[in-house]
């Protein structure tokens, strides 16, 4: 219980590949960046008038907080192998329908109030909070292969 195992191993080694089974909303990630998210938009933005507090920190903490949200309803809907952690592309994606939504077409949509603007600063901040939590859940959830029975008798 709590491993995923990949039967296929890889091509050089002969036992199968096993981790510790990713729970989206459960991985601690997940919570840590919605409290964050809280203080920030609560605490920090009625206290301190500075950009990085507020254009960049929601921005930072975007993927992290979307990608466990859509990878739990992907796995609710049999639409991702459970367990896993997020892959590249389920990294990539997001962050590339955020930018391109948020800093390409909604400035420069009519409806969309005046107020909002491109920002490459905000790019930059979906990016660093993207690669955070992809280090994150490499880090966290690592390939590991299961010790061979043969292995001591050697």
């Amino acid at each position: 219980m709590g491993e995923t195992r990949d039967p296929s191993g890889d091509a050089g080694g002969t036992e199968p590949a096993i981790r510790r089974a990713y729970r989206p909303l459960r991985d601690p990630l997940f919570p840590v960046a919605l409290a964050a998210y809280l203080v920030g938009r609560f605490v920090l933005r009625t206290r301190f008038d500075t950009p990085l507090i507020h254009s960049w920190w929601n921005d930072f903490l975007c993927i992290p907080l979307c990608v466990p949200v859509v990878t739990a309803l992907r796995e609710r809907l049999g639409l991702r192998v459970r367990g896993d952690p997020p892959g590249l592309g389920e990294v990539m994606i997001p962050l590339l329908l955020v930018g391109l939504t948020f800093e390409v077409w909604l400035p420069r949509a009519e409806w969309f109030p005046a107020t909002t603007y491109a920002d490459p600063h905000d790019i930059l901040s979906y990016v660093l909070g993207a690669l955070f939590a992809a280090i994150w859940w490499r880090a966290a959830y690592p390939e590991t292969r299961e010790p061979s029975a043969t292995a001591g008798n050697q």
